[in-house]
Order: C-alpha cells, then sequence, then structure tokens
C-alpha cells in the first residue's frame, strides 16, 4: 500500500507544482511579430505565451498601466530577451487530455483542438525542430518541414484482467501510452542504430529528456 500511496502523492505534488510555477503575471522584455509584419516592443507576459489563452499581454514598460492583448492568430512570432526563449504561433491539433490533481481522474479523454497557438522553440536542428507549449500540462511538437505534429503521451484506466496482474501491491490508478516513441520512428531509422535506439526507449515526456534525444538525432 505504501507503494502506491507514494505513487499518488509524487502526481499530486508534481502537477500542483506546475500549476503554480504558471500562476503569476510575469513580464519580461522582448517583442512580438504580427502577421501584417509589425513589430510590437515592451514586456510580454510570458504567462500568456504558455497557456494557450487566446491571447499576448504587451505593455509598453513594466510601469505602464494599459495592457495589450493581441490575439493568437494575429501573431507570427515572439522572442524574450532575458531567456532568449523564441515563438513561433503555428496552427496545430493539440491533445487536451489532462490528469485532475485532486480527483487523480483522467479529463476530457481523447478530445482534440486544431487552432494557433504559441510553441516556444526548444530546439532546431538540420531536419527536425522541436517545440514545447504548457497549458494544463506539457505537449511536444515536432516540425519535419512537412508539418507540425504533437509527439502523444495518453493516458488510459486500466481494465479489470490488467488490475489483476499487480498481485504484490495496489494496481497503479492509470496506466501512461508512451505514443511518441513509435511517432519518432518516422523520423529516424533506429533499429540502424544501437544507441540511439537506447536513448530513444528511455526517453522520458519532459524538456530535459526530449531535448537529449533531438540533440541526439540531428
Amino acid at each position: 500500500m505504501r507503494n502506491g500511496l507514494s505513487s499518488v502523492l509524487f502526481i499530486v505534488v508534481i502537477v500542483l507544482a506546475s500549476l503554480s510555477a504558471h500562476s503569476q503575471d510575469i513580464y519580461r522584455a522582448g517583442y512580438l511579430v504580427k502577421s501584417a509584419g509589425d513589430t510590437l516592443r515592451g514586456v510580454i507576459d510570458v504567462r500568456s505565451l504558455q497557456n494557450a489563452n487566446e491571447n499576448v499581454r504587451l505593455k509598453s514598460s513594466l510601469e505602464a498601466s494599459e495592457t495589450a492583448r493581441i490575439p493568437y492568430r494575429e501573431c507570427e512570432s515572439a522572442f524574450i530577451t532575458e531567456d532568449q526563449s523564441r515563438y513561433l504561433f503555428v496552427s496545430v491539433t493539440r491533445d487536451l487530455t489532462f490528469i485532475d490533481p485532486i480527483e487523480l481522474s483522467i479529463q476530457l479523454q481523447d478530445s482534440l483542438s486544431t487552432e494557433k497557438v504559441p510553441l516556444r522553440v526548444l530546439h532546431q536542428g538540420k531536419k527536425l525542430t522541436l517545440f514545447h507549449l504548457y497549458d494544463r500540462r506539457d505537449h511536444f511538437f515536432v516540425d519535419d518541414r512537412l508539418g507540425v505534429q504533437e509527439l502523444l503521451q495518453r493516458y488510459r484506466y486500466l481494465t479489470e484482467w490488467q488490475k489483476r496482474q499487480y498481485v504484490t501491491r495496489p494496481s497503479p490508478l492509470f496506466q501512461i501510452v508512451q505514443v511518441y516513441l513509435d511517432q519518432m520512428k518516422q523520423f529516424y531509422d533506429f533499429d540502424d542504430n544501437p544507441r540511439q535506439n537506447r536513448i530513444l526507449q528511455t526517453t522520458l515526456y519532459n524538456e530535459r529528456s526530449m531535448l537529449r534525444l533531438f540533440r541526439s538525432i540531428d
């Protein structure tokens, strides 16, 4: 029982910490390029670039009282000076499924949304570009120059048969299906490179692990 409870508590801590990290407005110097070609300079609320909330919030300075709200549909790219982070506004389809940190239940299972959102550029290689988006959870996207698609991680409740396989300890609440491991095989022949295949099989759905994978193959 202790192992099962520890796993549940670990999930709650991670999710709540992630929510807390994205709970405050944080303005940073940078600029926004609109689709029409205009460049707006000032300070950008980086939270408005992370939560897919439909608008970028921008002020002329930290002291300014007025805040401009620029719809995502009118934006082309954004740049934050402090950490040199770059965002591209791209129309993508993303999986809306997430784990409720209070009820520990799967919400919006198999629900999809297609819209223009800000994707942060994590890695830009010769063939592949890795992007990140945060809404209720992390999302990773890959651009192979033919299109942008989400690297998927899905959640499924265990069947009664699967639960019975956990004889010596309580069964987990749900299973994580690492769809992205198979998706990556369309971009690189991992079977011909045992070292790269080992890196792929140990890749987790987080920024550090994804960067390690993409830097090793591109």
